[in-house]
């Protein structure tokens, strides 16, 4: 793509209901005659590819969280309203009642699953969600985690905040319960930070009580094993969740002693995990994606503070873009890889503090070929998901890194960008100045 200077293409208020076949009925609150409009924002999450759309979780401000789709040629629309009671907001502008808080977005066996308000639903796309399974009738508590593997959908529930159980449901029989977890003291909530698949294996970390947070694994047939005690005792080693590359699984984790420097780890399926090229100078390995043959990870080391390594899965790792020269370095967010580019969130420009939310955190880009461009210019959460050639990611709204942001969406084959405000009905689209 050639240079071009900022053009707005247009800006058009639009009703954000249409484009998505919505099986339920829009709701209007009474007392709002205005879209409501505070400093709290969309907040869209939990994306999930299905039946050619793309479904995620929003609030628009009168509806309460919501399931929300879009189909690749119209703006976001209202799926289902899943709660039809008129949604109250608090004066934080978030809806504490009157909303489905729909999340866990999956799909198993032709359906979209979710959770909302302790109970399992599926959706087919067009009748009224199903609620299939109560939490409250199990006595089992929150859910979360919801993940389809081997033929069953495998999930975790939190009844207090020192324990959790592990689930197998196979959508017909009741649910059984593989294990039970106890956090050791002062760890966090119980529940895993990540779950993934990975040849024919179920991974994730948890804490059992006794060796801290740890990575696990199941096959879906024997229970629930530790892969590795990383890090011997209740401190445990935290594992970032692992990336697959070449057959083995690779991830970063916290050291057992600040005299111990974190290494990117790679696991065979058989042997210990084991670290890569300890000596290579680089720390505190975050956010791995492989894209283009090679594994991309965030690294810190003395000389250029945080940027972009690259693993070959043969040769010693090494920095692969030096963004923002000097010590400070440019702070790399999650990596994201769509298979023909490399996605993720940086700073342009050194900062003299650690506070991320004061940062720009712009959406840059990496084609394999070319060194990396910003490929949107304004502070970006870091959200992302790839459907029918678009890079859907949070954007924040009001331009200062928080929890209040909207979906944007970045056409890879175009280049245009596309800013989606579903609280004020408005939408714009603009091509950035960036070259390709």
């Amino acid at each position: 793509m050639k240079n071009s200077s900022f053009v707005i293409i247009v800006a058009l208020i639009i009703c954000l209901n249409s484009g998505c076949n919505r099986a339920g009925n829009h709701k209007t609150n009474p007392l709002l005659t205005v879209p409501f409009v505070t400093q709290s924002t969309s907040r869209p999450g939990s994306f999930c590819e299905f039946n050619g759309k793309l479904y995620f979780a929003a609030d628009d401000g009168v509806n309460g969280r919501e399931l929300w789709c879009v189909d690749g040629t119209n703006p976001p629309a209202l799926a289902y309203d899943l709660d039809t009671d008129p949604a109250v907001y608090d004066e934080d502008g978030r809806a504490s009642s009157g909303t489905s808080d729909a999340y866990s977005l999956t799909v198993h066996d032709g359906k979209l699953y979710f959770f909302s308000k302790g109970d399992l639903y599926s959706f087919d796309g067009s009748s009224i969600p199903v609620a299939g399974l109560s939490m409250e009738a199990m006595d089992a508590g929150r859910p979360e985690k919801l993940y389809s593997f081997g033929g069953s959908l495998y999930f975790f529930t939190e009844k207090s905040e020192g324990s959790c159980s592990f689930w197998r449901y196979d959508c017909v029989n009741p649910p059984v319960l593989l294990t039970v977890f106890t956090r050791t003291n002062g760890e966090r909530p119980c529940l895993p930070d990540w779950i993934m698949d990975h040849n024919g294996r179920l991974y994730f970390d948890m804490d059992d009580g006794a060796h801290g947070r740890e990575p696990w694994m199941c096959d879906g047939v024997n229970p629930p094993s530790m892969v590795a005690d990383m890090v011997p005792g209740a401190a445990g080693s935290r594992p970032a969740k692992p990336a697959s590359f070449g057959g083995k699984l690779y991830f970063g984790c916290l050291p057992g002693s600040r005299t111990q420097a974190p290494y990117l780890y790679e696991y065979d399926g058989v042997n210990p995990p084991a670290a890569v090229y300890p000596a290579g100078g680089y720390m505190y390995p975050e956010s791995a994606a492989v894209f283009n043959g090679r594994l991309y990870f965030s690294a810190s080391d003395a000389a250029h503070g945080r940027e972009i390594w690259s693993f070959d899965g043969t040769n010693p790792p090494a920095m692969a873009f030096d963004l923002v020269p000097g010590v400070k370095g440019s702070e790399p967010g999650p990596l994201f890889s769509t298979g023909s580019r490399l996605y993720f969130r940086a700073n342009s420009r050194a900062y003299d503090d650690d506070y991320c939310w004061t940062h720009d955190n712009y959406l840059w880009l990496y084609d394999g070929t070319n060194p990396p461009a910003i490929a949107y210019n304004k502070q970006t959460s870091a959200v992302f998901h790839e459907y029918g050639g678009r890079v859907f990611f949070a954007r924040d709204r009001d331009g200062y890194y928080g929890s209040d942001y909207e979906p944007a969406e970045f056409n890879e084959a175009s280049g245009m960008i596309t800013e989606y405000d579903i609280n004020n009905r408005i939408f714009t689209r603009y091509f950035m100045p960036f070259t390709m």
